[in-house]
């Protein structure tokens, strides 16, 4: 197998979406970057038991994944500029999400906190030296090489031919794994109405990367056939494409 064996660390594949608060723009994180030092940061209880003889028990409580990414400042690198914007950003404006693709090909992915960016600092005559910490935030979705082959599944509401559906209703699709952020748009999924106008809205994605939801600017109109679709096109985080476009018709009240 190509990927087998000693592995060097520049067969990591690091992704940022750089566009968080729209459609997801992946960029690769390499630029500049020269050392990669990943980290489960676990918190442990160590308990003595009486059936122990005095020795301890360790158990995992929690942790967090985290890389740390050392290197120096490449100004113009969509990614490190993505980064060194975030510097004076709290909160949210630090999260975005975050994708590793391992050397074995094994995928990493989920919302991330850019932390503790600094730089570039150093000599007049040398170059920037920085540094920055990527956490995961919860458990990111982790997929195999070659372990998924399969096509994701995904269950519309409203169902397909419902009537009586509420003006104020949300379309939503729920899929039975994560999929990848930056299919998330309006060219894989919308709803028209009966004359084929694309309904105006916004598309929000779910923190387990599982569940998409249109919420439309206004209310439907009443009485009124639509669908929603969602493209062939949508890969879960494996690249497995939907089988076919999932189209659904409903009915307002």
């Amino acid at each position: 197998m190509a990927n087998e064996g000693l592995l060097v660390q520049s067969k990591h594949k690091l992704e940022i979406d750089v566009t968080p608060n729209s459609t997801p723009t992946f960029e690769r994180v390499a630029k500049g970057f020269s050392g990669l030092d990943p980290s489960m940061n676990e918190e442990t209880d160590q308990t003595a038991y009486l059936d122990g003889d005095g020795y301890l028990t360790t158990t995992v409580m929690g942790g967090q994944y985290t890389t740390t990414l050392s290197g120096h400042r490449y100004y113009g690198d969509p990614a490190q500029d993505f980064i060194f914007s975030k510097r004076f950003g709290l909160g949210n404006e630090r999260e975005t999400t975050y994708r590793i693709t391992e050397p074995d090909g094994t995928i990493i992915e989920g919302p991330c906190t850019l932390a503790e960016i600094t730089g570039a600092s150093g000599d007049a005559n040398a170059k920037g030296e920085i540094t920055v910490a990527i956490h995961f935030n919860g458990k990111p979705a982790i997929t195999s090489a070659g372990d998924d082959t399969t096509a994701p599944t995904v269950t519309v509401t409203p169902s397909d031919g419902a009537t009586g559906v509420a003006v104020t209703t949300d379309i939503t699709w729920a899929f039975d794994e994560a999929i990848r952020a930056e299919d998330v748009n309006d060219g894989n999924f919308y709803v028209m109405d009966d004359t084929g106008a694309i309904v105006a809205g916004t598309l929000s994605h779910s923190a387990n990367q599982e569940t998409v939801t249109f919420s439309p600017s206004a209310d439907l109109t009443a009485t009124t056939d639509y669908t929603a679709i969602a493209s062939k096109n949508i890969r879960d985080i494996a690249g497995n494409n939907l089988a076919n476009t999932e189209v659904t018709n409903f009915t307002t009240a």
